[in-house]
């Protein structure tokens, strides 16, 4: 019974953290775009640009909780993990893609290369349309390299794995300092410093041993924090220094983590946590028509609304309603078909091969 609730409790934490990563994702693209759009009064600019940057490490959050759920090892054929994840998310990345194209009246069928361009398009990750799917490429990516580095990590003892999350998160703090303080390249640039390598972190922070650490870690996020704020206020170049695989960022999430694995056994199953989560990559795929279309367009509601918080708070609320709405329709109707397609195909396709064997 207490490893049932164990599993119980370890699954309701990931789903929160997933939850907050979506809820996060929204936030920083509700207060970028309307900056970009000029709807952000002066007086709420630096605010905005501190939340924004704070919450713009939903994408770390998201790597870092692929490695926590996927790295630990566990005997699966490769072709099967491929089969059962990778498939999931280009069926959606090419339906929701395509609904892009639809609102943004970018759809030629005739002549056929227009089609052939889209495609070529989303192959290459060149879409304009849907920038925001750029994190996906990363998660594919890991996603393909998952399998054997389950197999790698699990010879690996503790102390090496510390080891090397150490020399990674070291040389990303010198490659941070020699970009954007030195104005240079850093010659020692190497895979431990790229965004695929995190979902290492996540799944180093999720391990027995590193609980010893848990207090320093987060002690690292406070301090993160505050280096984040002062960058705001001083740099130009605050959101380059902070963001994705930089220190600030890992450190933030790295902070996230633990307090919520420290806390993990308060964490129950909720139906509104749950949903979000059930749902959140196909929320992360929408939520970019969703803002400018319905939030500001249609609602007409803004940050700067409401003396700012009120405003925030609807336009988060509105935004991730309606991308939980449409994503839960989407995926219930067209994409549900088309992975039964997809799964006949396949089946047919093996039933003729034993047939002809």
């Amino acid at each position: 019974m207490k490893n049932a609730n164990s599993l119980i409790n370890r699954i309701a934490l990931f789903d929160y953290i997933r939850a907050l990563a979506t809820i996060f994702l929204i936030i920083t693209h509700i207060i970028m775009m309307d900056i970009e759009f000029g709807n952000v009064s002066e007086e709420y600019l630096l605010v905005s640009k501190i939340i924004s940057t704070i919450t713009i490490s939903c994408n770390v959050m998201f790597l870092f909780l692929s490695g926590a759920l996927l790295l630990p090892y566990k005997e699966e054929e490769i072709l099967s993990f491929y089969n059962k994840r990778i498939i999931k998310i280009i069926i959606p990345m090419f339906v929701y893609y395509f609904l892009y194209l639809i609102v943004n009246k970018r759809i030629i069928f005739f002549p056929p290369t227009g089609l052939k361009y889209y495609i070529l398009n989303i192959l290459s990750g060149n879409v304009p349309e849907a920038p925001h799917m750029w994190i996906l490429y990363i998660i594919i990516t890991f996603y393909i390299i998952c399998p054997f580095l389950r197999i790698l990590l699990k010879n690996l003892k503790y102390n090496q794995l510390f080891i090397l999350i150490l020399i990674s998160f070291v040389c990303i703090i010198i490659k941070t300092l020699c970009v954007y303080l030195f104005k240079i390249n850093f010659v020692l640039d190497n895979p431990l410093t790229l965004l695929v390598f995190l979902p290492i972190y996540g799944y180093f922070l999720m391990k027995d041993e590193t609980k010893k650490y848990y207090n320093f870690i987060f002690s690292l996020g406070i301090i993160s924090l505050i280096i984040l704020f002062l960058l705001c206020i001083s740099s130009e170049s605050y959101l380059n220094i902070c963001a994705n695989s930089s220190p600030i960022s890992i450190s933030i999430v790295s902070s996230i983590f633990v307090l919520f694995k420290k806390y993990e056994e308060k964490f129950k199953n909720n139906i509104i946590i749950n949903s979000i989560s059930k749902y959140s990559f196909s929320i992360v795929l929408i939520h970019w028509l969703i803002i400018p279309n319905i939030t500001f367009n249609f609602f007409n509601i803004h940050i700067c609304d409401g003396y700012y918080i009120g405003g925030l708070l609807f336009t988060i609320i509105i935004s991730l309603f309606f991308s939980f709405f449409i994503a839960f329709i989407i995926d219930n109707t067209i994409i549900l078909l088309l992975n039964k397609i997809f799964y006949f195909i396949k089946r047919f396709l093996i039933k003729t091969e034993k047939i002809n064997g």
